[in-house]
């Protein structure tokens, strides 16, 4: 799968989560300010989450190792954040032409809808109220965008001096950048549903607060039934603040409804154990050091070669200690990760073969060479005890064996030491 792709499926996991906390726990809580600041967060924090170069040390040989090892081999490695190399038959080529499309799709919304906008501004009429540029149109909405206000020609002068200090509001609280935010947001993450389920909490929450700023010198009686006699249709434009019916029901509620007390805001602290939840799920989980033999008791026949052992290097001709062990087994004998960690290298290495390392921590690596296979793919989280390969005899291999090994800051240690079982 493309780290591309990997990375944007982990920015809207974190995007889901925060968005669906701010739904079902603070949406109708009347701190506005709040509220806004809370959802506009959502986009920096979904975005930068997964970039975190977070690692957590585990000393313990990880559960989740052994129950990966009885899992099927296609289940075992359709965990999140690990990438599935087993079958080269799908191709995620097709996948990225599909995303690219509908962000181009996305992108030329965005900016069909500042088209709009101009068109509408060199056909208005134009004039001045409060200091704010407004705009008299054949549209059918009332509504805000950036520091212009664009009012239907068929609205009665007694009802536009509210409504326009209510989308002066939106203007002064400075809504159309979060909506322009927002909608940048979607153009990259069209395919989640749940964008356009949180473009339209933002929308609620500023009309809550343009609606709360006009009830500062207004009625509320008055100001209630001025909402039910100019009900409106939405604006096309999606960066622009609409006088609408859409949110009406929830604008009427949040008027009539009581404001929460200090004590409600209890309710933000639960944001942070689901980013500690979060945090915890993208951190790479490393084990220091390695702790079993990667070809399990009973597939292996023999270690042909063990740690130290001087012999004659093939090219040369000259005595050369043997880095690590070499285990003898058949060609398509499993080969397991000595230990959990990241793995830093997978692929065809001269004499090594295929060959896969994996980075443990504290400075630990394991090596694994001469493999017929290889299940994992560079940048992988692995746990001890999963599948990484199958025993070959690429390389400068004669007969089918993985050579294994275990570094400490690069200096080769003898595997033995550190094999628990």
């Amino acid at each position: 799968m493309s780290s591309f792709l990997l990375y944007l499926l982990k920015v809207n996991v974190v995007f889901a989560l925060l968005s669906t906390t701010y739904y079902f726990l603070l949406k109708g809580l009347t701190f506005h300010c709040i509220n806004r600041l809370f959802l506009l967060l959502i986009i920096p924090v979904s975005l930068a989450l997964p970039c975190l170069d977070f690692t957590i040390y585990n000393n313990e040989e990880p559960i989740i190792g052994e129950l990966l090892s009885s899992l099927p081999e296609d289940v075992r490695y359709a965990e999140l954040g690990t990438v599935l190399y087993e079958s080269e038959v799908f191709s995620f080529g097709w996948l990225l032409w599909l995303y690219s499309l509908g962000m181009v799709i996305g992108f030329a919304i965005l900016v069909w809808n500042a088209g709009q906008l101009l068109n509408l501004v060199n056909k208005a009429d134009k004039t001045y109220q409060q200091g704010y540029a407004v705009y008299q149109t054949e549209a059918g909405a009332m509504f805000s965008c950036f520091n212009w206000v664009f009012i239907p020609k068929s609205y009665k002068p007694e009802s536009i001096e509210k409504i326009l200090a209510h989308e002066i509001a939106h203007i002064r609280l400075g809504h159309t950048y979060d909506l322009l935010l927002t909608q940048l947001f979607i153009a990259i993450n069209w395919f989640n549903p749940l964008v356009y389920l949180y473009r339209q909490m933002l929308k609620s929450v500023h009309e809550y607060q343009a609606d709360a700023y006009v009830l500062q010198s207004t009625e509320k009686s008055d100001y209630l039934t001025l909402m039910l006699q100019t009900i409106t249709g939405e604006s096309l434009i999606n960066f622009a603040s609409s006088f609408t019916a859409s949110t009406l029901k929830n604008r009427i509620n949040m008027i009539t409804k009581k404001q929460n007390t200090i004590l409600h805001t209890s309710r933000y602290f639960t944001i942070l154990p689901v980013l500690l939840l979060l945090i915890f799920a993208f951190a790479e989980i490393a084990s220091t050091p390695p702790s079993i033999l990667p070809v399990k008791k009973g597939d292996y026949s023999k270690i042909a070669a063990e740690f130290g052992v001087s012999r004659k290097d093939a090219e040369t001709d000259k005595l050369k200690e043997h880095g690590g062990i070499d285990i003898v087994a058949n060609t398509g004998t499993a080969v397991m990760a000595a230990g959990s960690g990241k793995v830093v290298k997978a692929e065809s290495s001269g004499d090594w073969g295929n060959l896969v390392v994996i980075d443990h921590g504290d400075g630990y690596q394991s090596w694994y060479a001469h493999l017929n296979k290889i299940s994992v793919a560079k940048d992988a989280q692995v746990t001890t005890g999963q599948q990484i390969g199958e025993v070959g005899s690429t390389g400068a291999a004669v007969n089918a064996h993985l050579h294994y090994e275990v570094r400490k800051d690069g200096k080769r240690l003898d595997p033995r030491n550190f094999i628990k079982q």
